[in-house]
């Protein structure tokens, strides 16, 4: 077993590395690259892991509390026991919580109610078929998202980027979406759109329908 305190690892490439059992204590693992590491029974309490890499990752009693988990990826994580802060939970192999990078993740078909999307990038990423009401998704990066079939009943979504996003056949029931980036949001076919409102006046937005209620739920905040 190896112990590092207080250590500076940064952009570190541990690829296929065997870690079992290390410790890892208020340690600088930013950037570092975790593919294909076994990570078992490894601790990196108190440690910064911001935009590290972890595909491929075998995180079996891993302990992740109190690290800063900024901007981490995971792909294809296979886990068992893993220890995470409050709010991140592990969804289809992926770390999910505030602040993570899941762009081009594939969430197709989860139940994701009353989640925190806070500043999480999910550029191209795959939400169709998912339960997202009651989520609070705040400053984060949701272009280019597949959102088709997607509940969003309740769901409010402040300063985030849905730009080119698909819609198609969502469900909007008193959703709000303030101060975000529509421009291009396919919404072709899209008839179930509740509550769509709140934009401020210097807001381009740029949307395809063929429903002419729609254009009624398109408000300009005074």
């Amino acid at each position: 077993m190896s112990t590092y305190i207080n250590s500076n690892l940064s952009n570190s490439n541990f690829t296929n590395a065997d870690l079992t059992n290390y410790k890892f204590n208020n340690c600088n693992l930013s950037g570092c690259n975790f593919t294909f590491a076994n990570l078992t029974n490894v601790s990196f309490e108190d440690s910064n892991l911001s935009n590290s890499i972890f595909n491929n990752t075998i995180l079996n009693n891993t302990n992740l509390s109190n690290s800063n988990l900024y901007h981490i990826s995971s792909l294809n994580i296979k886990t068992s026991n893993v220890i995470l802060s409050t709010n991140y939970k592990i969804i289809n192999n992926y770390i999910f919580g505030p602040n993570v990078n899941l762009t081009n993740a594939d969430l197709s078909n989860n139940d994701l109610t009353n989640l925190d999307f806070n500043d999480i990038i999910l550029i191209n990423a795959n939400l169709s078929n998912c339960n997202l009401s009651n989520t609070k998704i705040n400053k984060s990066n949701l272009s280019k998202i597949n959102l088709s079939n997607a509940n969003l009943t309740n769901t409010n979504i402040t300063y985030t980027n849905l730009s080119d996003s698909n819609i198609t056949s969502s469900l909007f029931c008193n959703t709000k979406i303030y101060y975000s980036n529509i421009l291009n949001m396919d919404i072709l076919n899209n008839k179930n759109i509740d509550i769509f409102e709140s934009y401020p006046r210097n807001l381009i937005i740029n949307y395809k329908h063929n429903n002419e209620n729609i254009k009624r739920l398109f408000k300009k905040r005074n």
